[in-house]
């Protein structure tokens, strides 16, 4: 039976790529949070002011212009 530091030694590059990936994975998701809090913390708050509510009976859908097929 071989110990763990034999084993190890002999599939170093397989736990260096797993290493490496697990890293990776987690410098992404550091990242990915510290981008939505910027982008949260960035955003204007008067956006949400500037927009009227719809009126009753109102479709609430936004109508887009469209263009005729040639």
């Amino acid at each position: 039976m071989r110990t763990r530091g034999e084993w190890a030694e002999e599939h170093w590059d397989v736990l260096a790529i797993v290493a490496v990936f697990v890293l990776a994975v987690a410098v992404r998701l550091t990242l990915g949070v510290a981008y939505n809090v910027a982008a949260v913390r960035l955003e204007s708050p008067a956006a949400e002011l500037r927009s009227a509510p719809p009126t009753p009976g109102s479709d609430p859908t936004p109508r887009y212009p469209t263009a005729p097929y040639s």
